[in-house]
């Protein structure tokens, strides 16, 4: 009941029409997390948080956390922002990131979701992959 409650405040609190808007809220995300860690942050259709969750090593598994938040998440999930934490390692994206991130917004589409952004944070810094993504983060 009281992460219920918590999460209603939360909720009143956050809703992301920009990255600028979003930063503080992934930012807190990133200081709680672990390296090789994803988190799901799920947006309604006004952008408002609904939900987030944390994937031990779902970093490695980016496309199992997009399908589980589809199927699994709360209703009314309209929007996905992923993070993904890659702490200890170069500040920098991988090869095949871009094209990872292609590949997540196409199934997030099927599902009939849009995937807004996936910010990788490394110590205290973080980048948007989809940057440099023939698709851009679509904030």
């Amino acid at each position: 009941m009281l992460l219920d409650t918590n999460l209603r405040a939360l909720r009143r609190a956050y809703r992301f029409d920009s990255s600028e808007e979003a930063k503080h809220f992934l930012a807190a995300i990133a200081r709680r997390s672990e390296p090789g860690m994803a988190t799901a942050v799920a947006l309604d259709h006004r952008r408002r948080l609904l939900d987030f969750r944390a994937v031990g090593d779902g970093a490695d598994h980016l496309p199992d956390v997009v399908a589980f938040m589809a199927f699994c998440g709360r209703r009314g999930t309209r929007y996905l922002v992923l993070v993904t934490d890659r702490t200890g390692e170069i500040p920098a994206d991988r090869p095949g990131d871009e094209l990872q991130w292609e590949e997540l917004v196409g199934l997030a589409r099927s599902l009939g979701l849009d995937l807004l952004d996936w910010w990788v944070t490394v110590d205290q810094q973080a980048f948007s992959v989809a940057e440099f993504a023939p698709t851009p983060a679509v904030w």
